[in-house]
């Protein structure tokens, strides 16, 4: 069985830089690693400050 992981990468209102948004994001990419996911998704939302995409 493949597992993937979706990772929304969300900054609402700005709370915090996106530098440090991002960083905690790819811990969350490492850890899924880790444990064994198989995959990593993140939606891209375009012209918007819904989501940031890497």
């Amino acid at each position: 069985m493949h597992v993937g992981l979706n990772l929304n990468i969300q900054n609402l209102g700005n709370a915090s830089p996106d530098r440090e948004v991002m960083k905690g994001e790819l811990r969350y990419a490492q850890l899924a690693e880790k444990v064994g996911f198989d995959s990593l998704w993140m939606p891209e939302h375009h012209f918007t400050d819904y989501m940031l995409t890497p």
